[in-house]
């Protein structure tokens, strides 16, 4: 086969034991290779470490390129520009515990989610009137720990005077990201796509771009639109996405992620420029789908997935989703024979700041 990265031919491993064979019987006579002697395997077993060393030359020739390089190998590509991978990051908040006035619970106590996610209290507090807001931070870095407003927390250990529960504030429990993926060109880049993006638009100390690579450093942000002299002359607003992080929300990041992205964005903003990070408003699409065929729960998983992934490639916000597509979308889905799109019957306009985003499915 040809390579795709260089052109360079890599033979097959029947073509390469066939060459070891030629060889031998050249050197050491004609039929040395047959028959039950040790010789004969000889082919085969060279054959074999000369296909593993084509395929080796092929791996380290990828890894030399940001579009094909995986792993470390990404990493290095990713320091040589100044682009470090997000790491893992935990999530963190504001809770407000109840109880008796005057009781007092001190840094470092362990609460828990219903899944069973542990955080711990970042400074003592005493409740006054009853009750006290405190600050705790996820002990396990990942976006599990992230938790919406008003979710209870349990203490794992009880506290005299203070109820066993608490409850997250209304920004939630946010910044909670696992470590950035290294995603596949074309589709959902991540962090190849931040290299990339760093390669094809060098900074330029406060151009549209260099805010959309700002805002893309933040862990768990997939998705950014930079809208200049939005809210008057001198504002840059800056809207995003976390669609991993916020999978469950369509990816609309929550008030505690606007808040994060606001405080970074203000530390890297030209001192001219007022920066307004902002949340998409999510508006649900939902489809109906008649005469599927076949009408199976893989078929039905692979249209979501594809109706997703258009979304997420297509999906803007004050944008226009095409009904065709839609169709495509659910036409290119594997194992899809037939179906007729009943709902939408026509494109989707959005109005400012609203982006489409999945909504539900029906199949009649």
């Amino acid at each position: 086969m040809t390579s795709k990265l260089t052109g360079f031919y890599t033979p097959a491993f029947p073509d390469l034991r066939n060459q070891a064979k030629a060889a031998y019987d050249a050197r050491l006579g004609q039929g040395v290779t047959t028959g039950q002697g040790p010789v004969s395997a000889m082919p085969y077993i060279d054959g074999m470490l000369a296909f593993g060393a084509y395929g080796y030359m092929n791996y380290v020739a990828a890894q030399t390129m940001v579009l094909y390089a995986t792993g470390e190998n990404l990493d290095g590509h990713g320091f040589t520009y100044g682009v470090p991978r997000q790491p893992a990051a935990r999530a963190s908040g504001s809770v407000t515990f109840t109880g008796l006035t005057g009781a007092a619970l001190d840094a470092g106590l362990i609460v828990k989610s219903a899944s069973g996610v542990q955080y711990q209290v970042k400074d003592g507090v005493t409740l006054v009137a009853g009750q006290a807001n405190a600050t705790i931070t996820a002990i396990d870095p990942g976006a599990a720990g992230n938790l919406a407003a008003g979710s209870n927390l349990t203490l794992v250990s009880p506290v005299a005077g203070v109820d066993p529960t608490c409850n997250v504030g209304a920004d939630g429990l946010a910044g909670g990201a696992d470590a950035e993926q290294d995603g596949r060109a074309g589709i959902r880049e991540f962090y190849r796509g931040r290299i990339l993006d760093r390669i094809r638009k060098p900074p330029q100390g406060g151009a549209g771009y260099d805010y959309e690579a700002w805002a893309r450093e933040v862990p768990g942000v997939t998705r950014v639109w930079v809208s200049p002299r939005e809210m008057g002359a001198g504002t840059v607003t800056v809207r995003f996405m976390m669609d991993v992080v916020r999978a469950d929300q369509g990816g609309i990041p929550q008030a505690g992620d606007v808040a994060i992205m606001q405080d970074y964005l203000d530390e890297r903003r030209p001192v001219n420029a007022d920066v307004f990070a902002v949340a998409p408003i999510g508006v649900p699409l939902d489809l109906t789908v008649t005469g599927l065929d076949p009408d199976t729960p893989a078929v039905r998983q692979q249209i979501a997935a594809e109706f997703a992934d258009m979304l997420y490639r297509r999906a803007v916000p004050g944008g226009n989703i095409g009904l065709d597509w839609i169709g495509e979308a659910v036409s290119v889905a594997a194992g899809e024979n037939r179906h007729r799109l009943t709902s939408p019957t026509d494109d989707i306009d959005h109005t400012t700041g609203q982006i489409a985003i999945p909504g539900v499915i029906t199949y009649d």
